[in-house]
Protein backbone atom coordinates (compact mmCIF):
# COMPACT_ATOMS: atom_id res chain seq x y z
CA UNK A 1 0.00 0.00 0.00
CA UNK A 2 1.07 3.49 -0.93
CA UNK A 3 0.44 6.86 1.07
CA UNK A 4 0.34 9.92 -0.57
CA UNK A 5 -0.11 12.69 2.04
CA UNK A 6 -2.55 15.72 1.20
CA UNK A 7 -4.13 18.04 3.60
CA UNK A 8 -7.17 20.44 2.92
CA UNK A 9 -7.76 23.56 5.11
CA UNK A 10 -10.54 25.29 4.29
CA UNK A 11 -10.60 28.72 5.82
CA UNK A 12 -13.68 31.39 6.39
CA UNK A 13 -13.06 35.20 5.63
CA UNK A 14 -11.91 36.00 8.94
CA UNK A 15 -9.34 33.16 8.81
CA UNK A 16 -10.40 30.92 11.37
CA UNK A 17 -10.01 27.35 10.07
CA UNK A 18 -13.24 25.89 9.59
CA UNK A 19 -12.67 22.44 8.42
CA UNK A 20 -9.87 20.46 7.27
CA UNK A 21 -9.80 17.24 5.65
CA UNK A 22 -6.52 14.43 5.94
CA UNK A 23 -5.79 11.53 3.23
CA UNK A 24 -3.95 9.88 5.93
CA UNK A 25 -6.57 9.52 8.52
CA UNK A 26 -9.21 8.88 5.50
CA UNK A 27 -11.63 11.58 6.85
CA UNK A 28 -11.47 14.42 9.27
CA UNK A 29 -13.70 17.37 9.50
CA UNK A 30 -12.60 20.23 12.82
CA UNK A 31 -15.09 23.07 12.89
CA UNK A 32 -13.69 26.13 14.93
CA UNK A 33 -16.60 27.33 16.77
CA UNK A 34 -17.12 30.00 19.55
CA UNK A 35 -17.78 26.98 22.06
CA UNK A 36 -14.69 25.26 20.66
CA UNK A 37 -13.76 22.41 18.18
CA UNK A 38 -15.94 20.32 16.80
CA UNK A 39 -15.68 16.73 14.89
CA UNK A 40 -17.54 16.96 11.93
CA UNK A 41 -16.57 13.39 11.17
CA UNK A 42 -16.76 12.45 6.83
CA UNK A 43 -17.81 15.37 5.10
CA UNK A 44 -19.43 13.80 1.95
CA UNK A 45 -20.02 9.90 1.34
CA UNK A 46 -17.46 9.04 -1.77
CA UNK A 47 -19.24 9.20 -5.34
CA UNK A 48 -16.28 7.43 -6.91
CA UNK A 49 -14.43 10.67 -8.84
CA UNK A 50 -10.95 10.65 -8.54
CA UNK A 51 -10.19 12.66 -5.10
CA UNK A 52 -7.46 14.34 -7.23
CA UNK A 53 -10.10 16.51 -8.54
CA UNK A 54 -12.08 17.42 -5.62
CA UNK A 55 -12.53 21.21 -4.93
CA UNK A 56 -14.63 23.28 -2.31
CA UNK A 57 -15.59 26.55 -3.09
CA UNK A 58 -18.69 28.94 -1.82
CA UNK A 59 -20.42 28.70 -5.15
CA UNK A 60 -23.77 30.24 -4.50
CA UNK A 61 -23.13 32.42 -2.25
CA UNK A 62 -24.38 31.23 0.95
CA UNK A 63 -22.22 31.17 2.87
CA UNK A 64 -21.51 27.60 2.62
CA UNK A 65 -18.61 25.24 1.15
CA UNK A 66 -19.54 23.31 -1.49
CA UNK A 67 -18.36 20.41 -3.27
CA UNK A 68 -17.19 20.18 -7.16
CA UNK A 69 -15.07 17.65 -9.14
CA UNK A 70 -13.63 19.29 -12.04
CA UNK A 71 -12.67 15.99 -15.14
CA UNK A 72 -9.52 16.55 -15.48
CA UNK A 73 -9.49 15.56 -19.44
CA UNK A 74 -12.83 17.32 -19.95
CA UNK A 75 -12.92 20.43 -17.82
CA UNK A 76 -16.73 19.54 -16.87
CA UNK A 77 -17.62 20.16 -13.34
CA UNK A 78 -19.98 18.10 -10.92
CA UNK A 79 -21.07 20.57 -7.95
CA UNK A 80 -23.17 19.49 -5.09
CA UNK A 81 -24.25 22.64 -2.95
CA UNK A 82 -23.96 22.22 0.98
CA UNK A 83 -27.76 22.01 2.43
CA UNK A 84 -25.73 22.59 6.14
CA UNK A 85 -24.70 20.11 8.72
CA UNK A 86 -27.76 17.46 8.13
CA UNK A 87 -26.65 13.57 8.65
CA UNK A 88 -26.92 11.88 5.73
CA UNK A 89 -26.02 8.90 4.56
CA UNK A 90 -22.92 7.92 5.89
CA UNK A 91 -22.14 11.87 5.60
CA UNK A 92 -22.04 14.62 8.32
CA UNK A 93 -23.54 17.21 5.89
CA UNK A 94 -26.56 16.92 3.51
CA UNK A 95 -25.23 17.50 -0.27
CA UNK A 96 -27.80 18.37 -3.51
CA UNK A 97 -26.70 17.89 -6.75
CA UNK A 98 -27.14 20.90 -8.54
CA UNK A 99 -28.82 20.48 -11.80
CA UNK A 100 -26.91 20.08 -15.27
CA UNK A 101 -23.55 20.20 -12.87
Amino acid sequence: MIWVSALLILMDMGGLTTSAWSQMVEQLAVFNKASGLQNANQIKLSVGFDRANHRFADVNGDGRTDFLWIDKFSGNVSLWLNDGMIPVAGSSFKWTKAPGA
